[in-house]
């Protein structure tokens, strides 16, 4: 695709970061994985020459590696040091006038460590620097042992927008965002995103392409592309029976 597909996922993403930066507060966008997310925080950063983009990665991650991945980012020398002293050399940069007009972005921030996320969140207030926090449907999900600090996260939490499944038209965007011709190929698509997801989706349709070898895509190289990721079972899911 030349442009990111104006899915439910950009768009509300998109809403949350323009809150932030606009107010000068924090936002939040959480929801299921494979909406599109990911996609939709790296769009707006590469768009934002003021934005600066945290993936946070997959798994949970201690105090220092989160601080230490904020630093790199900020391109902070930071090596050897505690996670105390990145973080004082990170609040350090955020009081210097020049982060002013910059916003932070954390993709993946439900694997960030609570107290940790409590201070992100908090830096809108001290630095006035806006952050935007993107993660699964664990991010802001309350817990008796973490009620405490959940409390102060979520309080200083000024928009927040949870996305469920992507809807029909989302994936027949995204059908017509790679040139995909003919309702009956536009319909495979959606019955094969409602099934998987939309990440999963554009994966198909990228190897569409290869077999389309530059034409447009019509419903032969969508169901060549899903025998060749899935075999022929997996021609079931272009269809709307069974969803």
């Amino acid at each position: 695709m030349t442009h990111i597909s104006r899915t439910t996922a950009l768009v509300s993403v998109e809403q949350c970061f323009n809150y932030a930066l606009e107010r000068c507060e924090a936002a939040a966008v959480f929801g299921t994985p494979g909406v599109g997310k990911t996609t939709a925080m790296t769009h707006l950063a590469e768009r934002s020459p003021t934005a600066t983009l945290i993936h946070v990665g997959s798994t949970r991650c201690t105090p220092r590696a989160i601080a230490s991945m904020i630093a790199d980012a900020m391109r902070l020398w930071v090596e050897h040091r505690s996670a105390w002293q990145i973080t004082e050399i990170i609040e350090a940069h955020l009081m210097h006038p020049s982060t002013r007009d910059e916003i932070l972005m954390f993709d993946e921030a439900q694997n960030i460590p609570l107290g940790f996320l409590k201070d992100i969140v908090d830096w809108p207030q001290r630095f006035g620097v806006p952050v935007l926090i993107c993660g699964n449907e664990h991010l802001l999900k309350r817990t008796k042992a973490s009620g405490a600090a959940f409390d102060q996260i979520d309080s200083r939490i000024g928009k927040r927008i949870h996305l469920s499944r992507p809807t029909r038209e989302d994936f027949e965007t995204i059908a017509i965002d790679f040139d995909v011709f003919g309702v009956d190929a536009r319909n495979a698509c959606a019955a094969y995103g409602a099934k998987n997801s939309i990440r999963d989706l554009i994966s198909l349709l990228q190897t569409a392409r290869d077999f389309a070898e530059g034409r447009k895509l019509g419903l032969e190289e969508i169901r060549k592309a899903v025998v060749y990721k899935k075999g022929t079972a997996g021609l079931k899911q272009l269809s709307n029976r069974g969803a």
